[in-house]
């Protein structure tokens, strides 16, 4: 969804997946694809607005060396420690998803209205949410998992 809310206000996207993942990648909107498996990210992307990491680790730090000064770096997982993003010159922002009508209502009718589409992996019956939260660990699923609650 991230890379079709990016696409939708305008901005030219790079994703990283490994090569098998790059047509998926494209049907999303993804300009350019890089394989993680092959190419450091941090040889081909420079001034870069703004990132967004989803997995933490070291692509925590690699990911500042990208921004152009004044880019924002933001996470779902943690951000750098302040004094490393001003080293870089860079914002950070961390994000927390939480419930909020108002962005559902319009999430919903970007996607009635065709801008955002939805990809599910998977439709799993609630009684096998283990299985969901183990696969979606493995972070090799396309998309969202789908827990079924009533048949």
């Amino acid at each position: 969804m991230a890379v079709q809310l990016a696409k939708w206000k305008g901005a030219r996207v790079i994703g990283l997946a490994s090569g098998r993942n790059h047509a998926f990648l494209r049907e999303l909107g993804v300009d350019e694809c890089i394989d993680y498996t092959t190419t450091r990210f941090e040889y081909t992307v420079r001034d870069a607005d703004a990132v967004l990491e989803m997995f933490g680790g070291d692509t925590v730090e690699r990911s500042l060396a990208v921004l152009r000064k004044g880019g924002v770096f933001v996470s779902v997982k943690r951000t750098p420690p302040p004094e490393l993003a001003a080293e870089h010159g860079v914002r950070t922002a961390y994000v927390l998803c939480k419930a909020n009508s108002r962005q559902l209502h319009e999430l919903a009718a970007a996607v009635c209205a065709g801008h955002l589409k939805p990809h599910v992996s998977a439709v799993l019956p609630l009684a096998e949410a283990r299985q969901a939260l183990e696969l979606s660990e493995t972070r090799h699923t396309r998309g969202k998992l789908v827990l079924k609650v009533r048949a």
